[in-house]
Formats: C-alpha cells, sequence, structure tokens
C-alpha cells in the first residue's frame, strides 16, 4: 500500500510539472554558464531608426523563479554586444533578461523595459526558457575491494 500511495504522488508532481511545460512553454536549460544572446537593437520604441552618432549598451540581470523583477533581480553585467556570459554562483532557478540604454558620449538619453527570458513575446519563436543551477556531488572517496571471502 505505502508504495502505491508513492507512486500516485510522484504521478500526480510529474504530471503538474509537465502540464506546467507543455501550457506555458518553459524550457529549463541546466547549466552554471550560459551565453545569453540577443538581436540588437536598432530602432527607437516608435519603430523609427537609432538617430546618428548614439549608441545603444545593454544591461543584463538574473532573477530568481518567482521573484519580483522590480525588486529582487540582480545587475550580472553591462555590454556593448548582443550576447552575454551570465555564470551562475548560488543554486536555483533563474529567469534572464536584458535592458537597452540608448547614449551619446556619456549621457544617457533612455532606457527600454527589461526584456525577460519568461516573456514568450520576447524571445525566439515564444519559446521561454530559464536557468537551473544545482551544483554537482563531489566524486566518491576511498574507493576499495572489499575482500569477500567465498
Amino acid at each position: 500500500m505505502f508504495r502505491f500511495n508513492r507512486f500516485i504522488f510522484w504521478f500526480i508532481v510529474l504530471s503538474i510539472l509537465c502540464s506546467y511545460e507543455i501550457v506555458f512553454g518553459l524550457t529549463w536549460t541546466s547549466t552554471n554558464q550560459a551565453t545569453l544572446a540577443w538581436s540588437p537593437v536598432t530602432t527607437l520604441g516608435d519603430g523609427s531608426a537609432i538617430p546618428p552618432g548614439d549608441l545603444v549598451s545593454y544591461e543584463v540581470f538574473m532573477v530568481p523563479e518567482g521573484g519580483n523583477k522590480l525588486t529582487e533581480r540582480v545587475l550580472m553585467g553591462e555590454t556593448v554586444d548582443a550576447r552575454f556570459v551570465v555564470t551562475f554562483v548560488d543554486e536555483g532557478r533563474y529567469f534572464l533578461g536584458v535592458l537597452a540604454k540608448r547614449y551619446k558620449s556619456e549621457t544617457i538619453f533612455s532606457y527600454s523595459t527589461v526584456s525577460w527570458s519568461d516573456n514568450p513575446v520576447v524571445v525566439v519563436e515564444g519559446k521561454t526558457f530559464g536557468i537551473i543551477y544545482f551544483q554537482a556531488p563531489a566524486g566518491a572517496l576511498g574507493l576499495e575491494v572489499e575482500n569477500n571471502a567465498d
């Protein structure tokens, strides 16, 4: 009876997890380092081209799954390239985000909203994603052959 209940429990848990990913299209990738890439920003919010001489740089963020994207996001770094390598230190499940900044010389004119990896409008083909990072266990030590007399 105990095994039957355990089976039902795990069946329900796995069904819920699978349903969540199927319904929301969310894919989790397990890694300690990920290269986040995006299309370079070449237009303003109204669709017109960024004026000559104006530049765009990016801030890259991560936020824990279920975290508040305004108050719990962590700035991972800044770049002028349309890609950034994110290295995870703390275990958990995370979403990644990119904010574009428009500037000239040292003066920042404006910021975009943050594009998050769990938003189907901003990811490639609407396929949302997150990153899972958990440290691997240490390798086994003290290996030996025990003498088993016949």
